[in-house]
């Protein structure tokens, strides 16, 4: 904004105010840091009381005012203040001062997405929406595997399942070690590698399922259609359904020799090459992601696949038209004093 000396009032460009303006913006604009609403206070006061000390000036600004005339200037200590600049000020302030609390307000409500197992084998809930994602306080600790979808999500420790969903959250004793989840939406399918059995989770409540697979399983999938599995065998990894077994069951297809960490969502499959994240839609067709050496795929949430990759966690949106891959937050890592007792 500068001052055009010719006319004797403000004309738009870049620059700074020149003189005829500085002092006013000096001495009011800039004055009593103590309230940032105090100098918009003193800009509308001056302007408006200057008017006041003369009835002629006051009758003739009203009528100018009510013209709608842009060009009215008043006088203030050495300067000129357009109504133009005096509603473009106001104005400014307003949307900075809403701005700031919408800002306030939207860590408040920001949705809630699923739950991400950080560097430390922390869980932790995680809410936002792509590129903006929140970190929340862990709220389990030695995590090996987690699975969200709806309102379940199950996290595997060492030696227990643990639950969260729109009611309550739950503890259940369950085999050593890792564990592959599938969750739907009445509860989850669970293989325990170190015993090579299936398991059926639902409502806190663990029971064994007779089925059986040869090959290593990678990753379960279970829906209303029934149960799809991801095993591999001879370093190819299969796509079954049913018993994962090749004579009995139904093959649906196969991965690249290069994969290498699968995850089974429904209707899609996401897996690992040294160099990328793949995404196979339903009819076949594949998107790829750069995403080097990620070594575990889990199920985040509705839409959404954390990958790990060394010291970096990946968010894979898998919603259909908005596929994109962002970077997870990375929270600091917890002082012994603040891990759970």
């Amino acid at each position: 904004m500068a001052v055009d000396r010719a006319r004797g009032g403000w004309s738009s460009g870049s620059g700074n105010c020149r003189r005829g303006a500085e002092p006013f913006l000096r001495e009011h604009l800039l004055r009593d840091s103590g309230s940032s609403f105090e100098p918009l206070r003193n800009f509308a006061k001056l302007g408006w009381n200057h008017a006041d000390r003369d009835a002629q000036h006051k009758h003739r600004d009203s009528m100018r005012s009510a013209k709608g005339a842009a060009g009215t200037f008043r006088r203030i200590r050495g300067g000129f203040a357009p109504h133009s600049v005096l509603r473009e000020f106001i104005k400014s302030l307003i949307l900075l001062v809403s701005g700031g609390l919408l800002t306030a307000q939207s860590g408040l409500n920001r949705p809630a997405l699923g739950q991400m197992i950080d560097r430390q084998n922390l869980l932790r809930p995680v809410s936002g929406v792509g590129g903006s994602f929140q970190a929340e306080d862990p709220t389990a600790e030695g995590v090996l595997a987690t699975a969200c979808a709806g309102t379940i999500c199950l996290a595997k420790t060492e030696s227990a399942l643990i639950s969260w969903n729109a009611a309550a959250g739950a503890v259940t004793p369950a085999p050593p070690g890792a564990a592959e989840i599938a969750v739907d939406t009445t509860g989850a399918t669970i293989y325990f590698p170190s015993i090579q059995q299936f398991g059926r989770w639902q409502n806190g409540v663990l029971t064994t399922l007779s089925l059986s697979v040869y090959g290593t399983v990678l990753s379960l999938n279970s829906g209303s259609s029934g149960l799809t599995i991801a095993v591999q065998r001879s370093g190819i990894v299969w796509i079954v359904t049913s018993d994962g077994t090749i004579p009995d069951g139904t093959v649906l297809g196969s991965l690249p020799h290069t994969a290498g960490a699968v995850l089974l969502i429904p209707n899609e499959v996401v897996y690992a090459t040294p160099g990328a994240l793949i995404l196979r839609k339903p009819d076949g067709s594949e998107l790829s992601f750069p995403a080097p050496a990620v070594t575990a795929l889990f199920a985040l949430g509705d839409g959404y696949v954390e990958a790990q990759a060394g010291g970096i966690l990946y968010a894979l949106r898998t919603i259909a038209g908005r596929e994109q891959l962002f970077q997870l937050p990375q929270p600091a890592p917890l002082r012994q004093t603040e891990r759970r007792p």
